[in-house]
C-alpha cells in the first residue's frame, strides 16, 4: 500500500502493517480527524524468529512487515506513531522487529513518535534526514523521541529533535548510530542510553561524525 494523498484518523484507530506487508507512506499526510485526540499510530509486525527482509523488497509471508516513510511525508498527532510490535495483544514477542525505513519526514506533535521492542537479529531500522518536533503547545507534555528497547542497530542520520519533554532518543539495552549532525533542541534530554547488569546488548551506543557533520 502507497498512500500519497492524506489520511485523517479518529482516537482509538490506525494503520497495521501485517507480516509480509509494506506500507509506503510517499510524501503521504497521516494526521488526527478534527476535534480528535491522539490517534493510535502506526503498527509494523516483526517476527522475532527471522532477520529483517531488504526494505525495498517485498518481504515473504512470514518476514516482517516494512513501513517506509519519504519525500516529505508527515505523520502527526498520534498517541505512538510507529510501534514495532504487534497491535493486539501487545505482550506477544514473537511479532517484534518490525522494519522501520525513513527519509525525509516529519514527526509532529506526537505523544511518542516510534517504539522498538526486543529483537535478537541486527535491526536495520533507519531515520534519516527526519524531523521530530512539538509544534502546538497543546502537545506538550509527550512522552518523547523514539524509545528502543534490547535490539541493535537502529541509526539515526541528520535528524533534528526539538520540544521533547523527557527525551529526544531513549535507549535501554540496546547499541545504536546518531551521526551526520543530528540535532538535539529544547529536549529534556537529548540521548538517554542505560544498560542493566548484566550488559545485555552485544552492541554499543556510536555518536560521532559518520563522515559528514559532528552531531
Amino acid at each position: 500500500l502507497t498512500v500519497t494523498g492524506t489520511l485523517r484518523f479518529t482516537s482509538n484507530s490506525g494503520i497495521v502493517v501485517r507480516r509480509g506487508g509494506r506500507l509506503h507512506v510517499n510524501g503521504g499526510y497521516l494526521t488526527r480527524c478534527e476535534d480528535t485526540g491522539y490517534w493510535d499510530g502506526i503498527v509494523v509486525e516483526g517476527n522475532k524468529n527471522l532477520p529483517q527482509p531488504n526494505v525495498f523488497a517485498v518481504p515473504g509471508p512470514n518476514e516482517a512487515g516494512i513501513l517506509r516513510s519519504s519525500n516529505g511525508a508527515v505523520i502527526e498527532w498520534a498517541r505512538h506513531a510507529i510501534s514495532a510490535n504487534t497491535y493486539n495483544p501487545w505482550w506477544d514477542d514473537t511479532y517484534r522487529g518490525g522494519l522501520v525505513y525513513c527519509t525525509d519526514t516529519e514527526f509532529l506533535n506526537n505523544f511518542r513518535s516510534a517504539s522498538f521492542m526486543s529483537y535478537d537479529f541486527t535491526n536495520n531500522s533507519r531515520f534519516i534526514d527526519c524531523n521530530f518536533d512539538i509544534t502546538d503547545p497543546s502537545a506538550s507534555p509527550n512522552l518523547g523521541g523514539v524509545s528502543i528497547w534490547e535490539t541493535d542497530g537502529i541509526e539515526f542520520n541528520s535528524s533534528d529533535f526539538s520540544q521533547m519533554t523527557n527525551f529526544a532518543i531513549e535507549a535501554v539495552d540496546a547499541g545504536m548510530s546518531i551521526i551526520n549532525g543530528c540535532t538535539f533542541n529544547s529536549c529534556g534530554q537529548g540521548i538517554n542510553s542505560e544498560v542493566t547488569y548484566p550488559f545485555s546488548s552485544g552492541a554499543g551506543l556510536y555518536v560521532g561524525p559518520g563522515g559528514g557533520a559532528q552531531n
